[in-house]
């Protein structure tokens, strides 16, 4: 209720009025604390945008994303459909794409096989952190930390 009532006095952000500048307000520090929270210490080192959704926002990052020849993207078997559409974009740009498995036995197994790439060219990978068809949620961090480290098995240089 509060937050309903909280938005009453709010209008069109892209209006030049009170009520649109409230709404302008409420949206900048909604992102803030969205980063803040996401983010923690390196808030300010990110921009949050706001977007229609999950597939919207997959779609954004894959057009924006710098991607070259020599890139990777990864993405694991339990993705949506919208996560594997970022590949086509790799692909398109010149990247590999790869899928990865979630079960620890290939993760050890892609911690061994290591890629050697150039080293310079930048790569993304993608995962769920809870399956939207079967509930299964998966380990984050985990992967977030196996990902920096470069143990994706695929191309060399940074991943995101």
């Amino acid at each position: 209720r509060q937050a309903a009532a909280d938005l009453l006095g709010c209008g069109n952000p892209h209006s030049a009025n009170g009520p649109g500048e409230a709404a302008r307000g409420r949206i900048a520090e909604a992102r803030r604390l969205a980063a803040e929270v996401l983010l923690g210490k390196f808030a300010d080192r990110y921009a949050c945008v706001f977007t229609s959704g999950a597939t919207a926002s997959l779609k954004l990052v894959a057009d924006c994303f710098p991607w070259r020849e020599g890139s990777s993207f990864a993405c694991v078997a339990d993705s949506h459909d919208s996560a594997w559409g970022m590949g086509e974009v790799a692909r398109s740009h010149g990247g590999a794409v790869s899928e990865i498995a979630l079960d620890t036995a290939t993760l050890s197994e892609s911690k061994r096989r290591q890629a050697k790439g150039d080293g310079a060219a930048p790569n993304l990978f993608t995962f769920p952190g809870e399956n939207n068809v079967t509930g299964a949620k998966h380990d984050v961090r985990r992967w977030v930390e196996h990902a920096k480290r470069g143990h994706l098995g695929a191309g060399g240089g940074d991943w995101y």
